[in-house]
């Protein structure tokens, strides 16, 4: 997992815009469950937030920190009893910022 966001990054440089004009990679991950609640949805990238009774809390904040050091960003969508989204847009090595 460690080379897998530079070697998408190399890719998409070179094979150019995979989104219209835009020359990012898009990457979704989607869920039909129970959906996040609207009072934890502002909680959920902070470090140590948890609602596990084992683990850190820590897993999406450092994978929101990697995104966005990457110059790209991470979405949120979640309706309850519907399901929830996470998606992931990383810039090209032309378009990043870093």
């Amino acid at each position: 997992m460690t080379n897998f966001i530079p070697t998408i990054r190399r890719l998409v440089g070179r094979n150019g815009a995979l989104n219209g004009k835009t020359k990012c990679l898009r990457i979704a991950i989607t869920d039909t469950g129970h959906g996040i609640p609207p009072e934890r949805l502002g909680e959920i990238f902070k470090p140590f937030f948890t609602t596990k009774s084992e683990g850190t809390g820590l897993g999406l904040a450092i994978v929101k920190n990697k995104i966005q050091a990457l110059g790209g960003r991470l979405v949120l969508r979640s309706e309850l009893q519907v399901g929830t989204s996470f998606e992931v847009y990383i810039p090209s090595e032309s378009t990043s910022r870093s």
